[in-house]
């Protein structure tokens, strides 16, 4: 994209955002936009994205920066869409490792039962959480997701993080569960589910 198409571009976005706002206000509506809340990115390959040099953009009321990540539903997206695993990755390991260290108090007072739901709460829905993120990174980082799950399947069922206990738990490892997930969802949308 020349930085001619990307300011043509932008001024067919405030076309819009201003088309859409009159549409509201027309149905008695109002459109609210909050501008801590908006994040406005442009996505390209580095070559392309530094010769833009629009870094402002005016929206009806509003003048928004044009900003390197934009965050939605906790996932961080940079503008190449490179970093997003490792990064995700690091976050869903430190707060695993977060989250097992406050449980550890709790689980010598309550049954196997009891941890493996309060895990299944704070451990397995976080680590399960946007996992499709996770398809392609690279083993390592694999690894650290994995040592997550191991680290509290040995909490759990008390035993020794040497044990092999991931099948007695019936918890798939962490790289089956990704693939899983894009699975799943590749046969959603093909399906029309």
């Amino acid at each position: 994209m020349t930085v001619n198409n990307a300011a043509s571009a932008v001024d067919r976005f405030a076309t819009c955002l201003t088309d859409v706002e009159a549409w509201l206000r027309a149905c008695r509506l109002r459109l609210t936009l909050n501008p801590t809340k908006i994040q406005l990115m442009w996505l390209g390959s580095s070559q392309h994205v530094l010769k833009l040099d629009i870094t402002h953009v005016h929206v009806i009321s509003l003048c928004l920066r044009v900003q390197d990540t934009a965050r939605d539903l906790g996932v961080v997206i940079d503008r190449q869409l490179s970093t997003v695993g490792s990064r995700r990755c690091s976050l869903s390991t430190r707060s695993g490792y977060y989250q097992l260290h406050q449980l550890r108090q709790a689980v010598w007072f309550l049954s196997e039962d009891a941890n493996k739901t309060l895990v299944q709460v704070f451990i397995s829905c976080h680590l399960n959480y946007c996992n499709s993120l996770f398809f392609g990174i690279l083993g390592g980082l694999m690894n650290q997701l994995q040592s997550v799950l191991n680290t509290t399947a040995c909490l759990v069922t008390g035993s020794q993080c040497s044990d092999h206990i991931m099948p007695v738990l019936h918890w798939l490892p962490i790289r089956q569960c990704v693939d899983f997930k894009v699975a799943m969802l590749l046969h959603q949308s093909l399906s029309g589910i």
